[in-house]
């Protein structure tokens, strides 16, 4: 343990490897951060998508995957060499991590490209990834409850990419993920280009509704999507809209759905964002309130990308509020919500991985989790005592740190 201790107005750091969801110290109400980065995943893998999640019994879960060395014995009875980009699961309960665990195999190395995960209200961790199978690329969701995996389920084909789930009330799960199995001719790029489509699959506790299509055939495409859910069951859906999967600028329209009883409400334009996964993020917080976070260079085509949020407190939007106010470049961006009405902003950049509060009503300052640049696929999971948990990738390796709170708010509502 490193510890550092002022108490006149300098923050209290309390650097630990461990991943205990309970309060640590007695000073939990102070300014505490927690966390030396642990690697998780082995060296020399190549790991990819870290996905973090804690469930109702305080369990952290990560899943990843990464592309480790096998031999197998061909026909001719030579060994030879074979990586395929695999599926694996951690977990820390009481601060003691198990071996990580073989899930699934998800194709060759470099195909696998996204990968999601959420826990619900009775323990159970659901993931769904991307799987390559003859003809284009499907969704499966596989479901762990107690300490045992329940077979893997095809949730649609097609050619898949870019899952999002989460769990609602009642075991209730909600997926989405883009689609881009038709295709049209442009005459701009001469030759055919696919259309990609937003699918959504509903899991109602019992069984797997069907798959539904929440775009109108026409020539946008409508990528990156991500799902949240509120406590009342509404759902919210961003998503990046372009005109061409060819945009050269990279840049697309950053679009707004919401579905109540009544069904799914129009597009509302939020801003202008990058088209990339890892660049666009959604929560729900327990007011009900819509935190979106993304990434762009707003103030010109020609200036340094840097991370915007937007709130939605049930009866209008805020105005875009940048947050990494470094000079460098900033990327990859994760936020979540906790029970006690915080919402965590975390991103990456040139200058380290950075995270700053937001407590309903004003900001905390931002906190350098790492100075060291490079870190990559960044996510960010809450737990009911506090706690924030954070993973990304950083030199192929997985890296998990926990902080147990952040700098107390000093900058009023935008």
């Amino acid at each position: 343990m490193k510890l550092r201790l002022s108490l006149v107005g300098v923050t209290i750091l309390f650097l630990l490897s461990g991943c205990m969801t309970q309060s640590l110290h007695p000073l939990h109400a102070a300014n505490v951060v927690v966390g030396n980065p642990r690697y998780i995943s082995p060296a020399g893998v190549s790991a990819t998508h870290p996905r973090v999640a804690i469930d109702s019994k305080g369990r952290v879960h990560v899943v990843w995957i990464d592309g480790r060395r096998r031999f197998q014995t061909n026909r001719a009875g030579r060994v030879q060499e074979h990586r395929r980009r695999e599926l694996y699961h951690i977990m820390c309960s009481e601060d003691s991590w198990t071996n990580d665990q073989r899930l699934a195999e998800t194709g060759e190395l470099g195909k696998i490209k996204s990968l999601a995960i959420d826990a619900d209200s009775t323990g159970g961790l659901h993931i769904v990834w991307r799987f390559e199978e003859r003809g284009g690329n499907g969704v499966m969701h596989g479901m762990l409850t107690g300490a045992s995996w329940g077979k893997p389920f095809r949730l649609g084909g097609g050619w898949a990419n870019e899952q999002s789930i989460v769990a609602g009330k009642k075991g209730t799960l909600h997926v989405v993920w883009e689609d881009n199995s038709e295709w049209h001719f442009v005459p701009l790029v001469l030759g055919p280009e696919p259309y990609t489509k937003t699918r959504y699959r509903k899991f109602d506790g019992q069984s797997w509704g069907a798959v539904e299509e929440l775009n109108r055939r026409g020539r946008s495409n409508y990528q990156y999507p991500v799902i949240g859910v509120d406590t009342a069951g509404d759902l919210h859906l961003i998503y990046v809209q372009t005109q061409s999967s060819s945009d050269f600028v990279g840049r697309g329209s950053l679009v707004y759905r919401r579905w109540t009883k009544h069904g799914w409400s129009g597009a509302r334009k939020l801003g202008r964002a990058e088209m990339s996964e890892d660049n666009l993020d959604l929560t729900v917080d327990a007011n009900g309130h819509v935190h979106v976070m993304w990434m762009d260079a707003l103030k010109s085509d020609d200036a340094p990308t840097h991370i915007y949020r937007r709130l939605w407190d049930g009866k209008r939007w805020s105005k875009a509020t940048e947050l990494s106010r470094e000079a460098d470049e900033a990327w990859y961006v994760s936020v979540a919500s906790d029970t006690k009405g915080n919402t965590y902003y975390v991103w990456g950049g040139e200058g380290g991985v950075f995270c700053k509060r937001w407590n309903g009503a004003m900001w905390s300052q931002v906190v350098k989790v790492i100075a060291e640049g490079g870190a990559y696929d960044i996510d960010v999971g809450t737990d009911d005592a506090g706690n924030v948990h954070l993973v990304w990738v950083i030199g192929g390796r997985v890296q998990y740190q926990r902080i147990e709170s952040l700098p107390p708010a000093r900058e009023k509502s935008d």
